[in-house]
């Protein structure tokens, strides 16, 4: 029996119990919202609990490929593939999604820097293009 056999397998069963306790709290807190908040909350919450519990589940793969289809049947591929686009993506390309984060960032950037310039800590960017504020002490 090999240790890190042992090991990987206890990660795999530790990330499907995982998967499976957060894409059920995700699919029951959607089902206590449907009648209690208005009509996007509860079926989000449900869609993407479904979506997760896809990932180390076969059940819930199946399901989300039977709406797939049916929404296919229903207003035809192309809608299908237009609509499926606009949720993963809000409707917006990869380019237009950079430029609003870079957009984000660079205000995020001048109001550190306004209030940064009131103390002695300096705003800098990492390796990564991340914001970091480093403390000089006097």
């Amino acid at each position: 029996s090999n240790p890190g056999n042992r090991v990987q397998q206890l990660f795999k069963s530790a990330r499907k119990a995982g998967v499976a306790v957060g894409g059920g709290a995700l699919v029951g807190v959607g089902l206590v919202f449907i009648p209690t908040l208005p009509p996007p909350f509860g079926e989000v919450l449900i869609a993407g609990g479904v979506s997760l519990l896809g990932t180390e589940f076969d059940a819930p793969k199946r399901v989300v490929r039977g709406a797939r289809n049916s929404l296919a049947r229903a207003v035809g591929p192309e809608e299908a593939e237009k609509a499926e686009a606009e949720v993963a993506g809000n409707g917006k390309n990869e380019e237009q999604v950079n430029e609003e984060q870079i957009t984000e960032r660079e205000g995020a950037t001048k109001d550190l820097e306004k209030y940064s310039s009131k103390s002695t800590s300096n705003l800098e960017q990492d390796e990564n293009g991340d914001l970091v504020i480093s403390r000089s002490d006097s």
